[in-house]
């Protein structure tokens, strides 16, 4: 078995790897490592385990640096899920070891997979987040008979009923990255600079399309919704306007994204992380929505710990009080510029 770095030249391979494999995920695919290093300047670790001739799986790593310049590898950055993917044990041990190697080649703080499900039962994890999947439907209205809450089935019914419609299209990016960037600072949370966005419509337009939600022609809500292996994920990256709230805006979004899910054959619609219990964990089971645990694991080169992940730790709660204060236009400018400094995120 040989390990290789991914260059232009063997994207291809890598992509279809990660299509073909059951455990495969848009995460992994070979273009973020050109988004990462255009939009973040961050040092893509891409390698691959090579046997027999053919491609036995991927290790899709980024390096970056907190705030005080201490490096992190991470698999995959700002991200619900990423993670290694590979054909058995054997190969799995094989870019673990790599793995390892380059944490200690470029002395990490730590190294952290955002793994699908458990994948090495020799490293520590933590147990933060779930994501949320719903089974969809050929027949919408099956799903909406069958797998919606009926207090979901009545908040879409009234959102419809005060003239809340959707439209598509990229041309409404600057439409929602305005309600994002609000939506972020209102959380307080540094928001992702718009050149992410950017990038990852041009390098995966076929994978991406963008739903908004109008109300008398005005656009309070927008999701990013990506096409993978019959699968609609959608997250991290939906907002909408906390003033037109009482209107339901985040369920029309929802329903029609669901629906449109269903019209064009998709199996699975995934609600992607959420933290157990929490408000957008609440949100989102109604919709007929299994919870599926996301193990995060880790090995700890220098760090003596498993770094803390939720951002609802009263160390960061200064911090982000600080943040919801600020003028919009000031959190934007400055978020876009620390963002790239916060593996937790």
């Amino acid at each position: 078995m040989k390990i290789q770095r991914l260059t232009k030249e063997t994207e291809e391979i890598w992509d279809r790897y990660v299509l073909n494999h059951p455990h495969g995920n848009f995460y992994q695919l070979s273009g973020w490592r050109d988004v990462y290093a255009s939009v973040f300047q961050f040092v893509p670790q891409y390698y691959f385990a090579i046997k027999n001739n053919r491609i036995v799986g991927i290790l899709p790593l980024v390096l970056m640096r907190n705030i005080l310049g201490k490096p992190f590898l991470i698999s995959i950055p700002f991200s619900s899920y990423g993670g290694v993917c590979f054909d058995d044990r054997e190969v799995g041990q094989f870019l673990l070891k790599w793995a390892i190697h380059l944490a200690q080649k470029y002395d990490v703080q730590y190294l952290e997979f955002r793994q699908y499900e458990k994948t090495f039962k020799n490293l520590p994890q933590k147990d933060v987040f779930v994501r949320l999947v719903t089974r969809l439907n050929p027949d919408w209205q099956e799903l909406w008979k069958n797998s919606l809450k009926p207090k979901i089935r009545r908040f879409v019914r009234q959102g419809e009923k005060r003239g809340l419609y959707v439209d598509w299209g990229y041309d409404y990016l600057q439409d929602f990255y305005q309600i994002f960037s609000s939506n972020m600072k209102r959380l307080g949370t540094p928001v992702h600079p718009i050149e992410l966005f950017e990038n990852l419509i041009e390098k995966f337009g076929d994978k991406i399309k963008l739903l908004v939600v109008k109300y008398e022609k005005r656009v309070i809500g927008g999701m990013f919704m990506v096409d993978f292996a019959g699968r609609i994920l959608a997250d991290p990256w939906v907002s909408s306007l906390s003033q037109f709230n009482h209107l339901r805006p985040n369920h029309i979004l929802y329903w029609n994204a669901l629906k449109y899910g269903c019209e064009n054959g998709y199996k699975y619609f995934d609600f992607g992380r959420s933290t157990f219990g929490t408000g957008t964990y609440e949100f989102k089971k109604p919709w007929g929505a299994e919870s599926l645990v996301l193990p995060y694991e880790y090995y700890l080169n220098k760090a003596n710990a498993i770094p803390e992940v939720d951002a609802n730790n009263n160390k960061y709660e200064i911090l982000i009080n600080i943040w919801k204060k600020l003028p919009l236009s000031l959190a934007t400018s400055v978020g876009k510029r620390v963002v790239k400094y916060l593996p937790e995120l």
